[in-house]
């Protein structure tokens, strides 16, 4: 797993437990945000968007046409398309960065800050409030009944169930998708919420003293149940594994395009690959493997494994 403290990254292949610092070599100013996909490493930084396909040993930096202001300051990957938060507005990207076009109608040339997008919702936060459009960015209309504090750091989303973290006013709840807020900090000894995160049933906000978690249930937001999915349904184990693990695909074996089982590490590396058959669950030998995670891939569902 990649980590960015301001102008560095930092790598760490064992859960945490230990970090490599400033393993690239990287001339960009403060790093905001990072993107990992299989093929390439994506960083939004204060020099605008730069990108790498060989794990990092060298870096390209896009065109950036039409980014006015090009110190990124959050950056989202939507299927193909980016969208950079600048301290300009948002800007939209279709083409890995060379070209972008201003999204910022009735958003105004204000900094964003975050950036949260939930089916064909996009909600930013700014330094002027929360602001919602439903077009994709080509309209924006702001959300702030009941926001007292304008300066929004960060959002969590799930269906109409909007949380955002402020400055210096903690947290705020919408229950009806940001069209009315009400405040919620007790238990915060720092009103200052840099970044928050949801699941199903915990919310947890990072802020200047440390991270604070609650249950969605304290502020009357039952079990949200989630859609089922494929991935829900495929299983691996023994997780560690030492010699061989063992693939179960459920109930669903004709949803998936038969094909090959791809094992990378953690720099992005194929290190395995497996052909997928008619069976159910399929044994693999990972032995030869050394210690470390590692990330199988089977059609677009990806799971992690310790391999010990």
């Amino acid at each position: 797993k990649l980590t960015i403290i301001y102008w560095k990254l930092y790598l760490t292949t064992d859960y945490g437990k230990s970090w490599v610092g400033n393993i690239y070599s990287l001339n960009c100013g403060t790093i905001s945000s990072i993107i990992k996909t299989d093929e390439y490493i994506y960083l939004g930084t204060d020099f605008g968007f730069i990108h790498s396909s060989d794990n990092g040993n060298n870096w390209t930096s896009s065109k950036n046409q039409g980014l006015i202001n090009r110190a990124i300051k959050i950056l989202v990957k939507n299927n193909n398309d980016f969208i950079a938060g600048t301290y300009s507005g948002i800007f939209l990207s279709t083409d890995n960065g060379d070209n972008w076009l201003s999204k910022n109608i009735g958003l105004g040339s204000v900094r964003i800050n975050t950036i949260v997008i939930n089916v064909k919702k996009m909600f930013v936060g700014t330094a002027s409030g929360v602001h919602l459009s439903t077009d994709y960015g080509q309209s924006w209309t702001e959300k702030n009944t009941g926001l007292t504090d304008l300066t929004v750091l960060s959002l969590a989303i799930k269906d109409n169930y909007i949380f955002a973290g402020t400055d210096s006013s903690g947290v705020f709840l919408s229950t009806n998708n940001g069209d009315s807020w009400i405040q919620i900090k007790d238990g915060l000894t720092n009103l200052t919420v840099n970044y928050l995160s949801m699941n199903n049933k915990t919310i947890i906000a990072a802020t200047e003293a440390g991270l604070f978690s609650s249950s969605l249930s304290n502020f009357g937001i039952n079990y949200i149940p989630e859609q089922k999915s494929l991935i829900n349904d495929i299983s691996i184990s023994p997780n560690p594994v030492t010699d061989f693990i063992y693939i179960d695909l459920g109930d669903n074996l004709k949803e998936w395009q038969l094909g090959n089982i791809q094992i990378y590490n953690v720099l992005g590396e194929l290190v395995m690959t497996s052909n997928l058959d008619e069976n159910k669950s399929l044994r693999l030998d990972v032995s030869i493997l050394s210690s470390g995670i590692y990330f199988i891939k089977i059609g677009k569902v990806t799971k992690m494994f310790l391999k010990e």
